[in-house]
């Protein structure tokens, strides 16, 4: 994705700043991080958290992309 490169149009990079997980999601993964925490999650609460933190991974590179490309936009 090299994230780096701001090569994103700055429609586009905006709209991905502005993503973000819905209140349900966030919720769920406050609730799922805090049962880890404690050491009460299941095998299938473990893979939603496991999903949740991968989706936060690639949304946060492709915040830094959107970034990068609003830095080098001339719009």
């Amino acid at each position: 994705m090299r994230p780096s490169e701001g090569d994103l149009p700055a429609a586009f990079a905006r709209q991905l700043l502005a993503a973000d997980f819905s209140p349900t999601d966030r919720a769920r993964y406050l609730e799922l991080s805090e049962k880890s925490q404690l050491g009460q999650l299941t095998a299938e609460e473990k893979a939603q958290l496991d999903d949740l933190l991968t989706a936060d991974d690639v949304l946060a590179i492709l915040r830094a992309k959107a970034t990068s490309s609003l830095k080098n936009s001339r719009d």
